[in-house]
């Protein structure tokens, strides 16, 4: 493979088997269970979840060099928000910055 862009053109195109996590699997809940004088007791964890599920965060993208490097950032624009990321035009609110050189 040469390009990024053949993985989307010919027979079997699209992303390889075993290329992504199932989304089910990468963001779960689990509250966990205590026991007290023989009694089950549920409790919640009550952490901050933000930063820790993947697709929650904001991403800034900044693409440098030749019109290949945009195509690829568009690219990658495009995954990143079919998993749920939000993407930014602002750096200073976003969570992570992507630089594409």
């Amino acid at each position: 493979m040469e390009d990024i862009e053949d993985l989307l053109v010919g027979p079997g195109a699209g992303v390889p088997p075993g290329f992504r996590l199932p989304l089910k699997a990468a963001v779960g809940f689990n509250p966990k269970q205590r026991k007290k004088n023989g009694v089950t007791k549920l409790t919640l964890v009550q952490d901050s979840p933000a930063p820790k599920i993947p697709g929650t965060q904001t991403i800034y993208i900044k693409t440098f060099g030749c019109s290949h490097n945009q195509s690829d950032s568009e690219y990658m624009a495009g995954q990143l928000s079919a998993f749920g990321y939000a993407l930014s035009d602002n750096p200073d609110e976003a969570d992570l910055w992507m630089i594409n050189t």
